[in-house]
């Protein structure tokens, strides 16, 4: 429980990342964008050294605000901000109303929203920031 986040390590000794690697391939290999993407998320899943949870979740990160084409510098603190774990972001922020974007089993499913960031970028590849500009809630 008081373990540094940047502490928490990766487990090299489970197979999760050939796991993670088929389940992304298995739900994005007739997506119109995975072999656009494929080989620059499959370093994600080839990792040989030792990494801290948070040092994987920041390059994740930083690949899809590139991929996405964001201007968004990620920064962090060098200390501990007190109220931020209290605080729930969802309640304060702006309300997004999800914009359906193409989905391969939309016509078995229908649009399933609040996929995640990797199911809009293996669908509308280029395109995907036109799902996530900020509309007026209810417009």
């Amino acid at each position: 429980m008081k373990t540094p986040i940047r502490e928490v390590m990766l487990d090299m000794s489970k197979d999760w990342q050939r796991i993670h690697r088929l389940a992304i391939e298995s739900a994005y290999r007739s997506s119109p964008y995975y072999e656009f993407y494929r080989e620059e998320i499959l370093p994600f899943y080839r990792l040989e050294e030792p990494l801290s949870l948070f040092e994987y979740n920041t390059a994740i990160l930083k690949w899809c605000l590139e991929t996405l084409d964001c201007n968004i510098k990620v920064t962090f603190t060098d200390s501990y901000i007190s109220g931020y774990r209290d605080h729930d972001y969802r309640k304060t922020g702006p309300v997004y109303e999800p914009v359906p974007y193409y989905q391969v089993f939309a016509r078995k499913h229908a649009f399933i929203p609040g996929q995640s960031i990797l199911d809009l970028i293996m669908n509308e590849g280029p395109e995907s920031w036109k799902a996530l500009e900020t509309k007026p809630y209810g417009k």
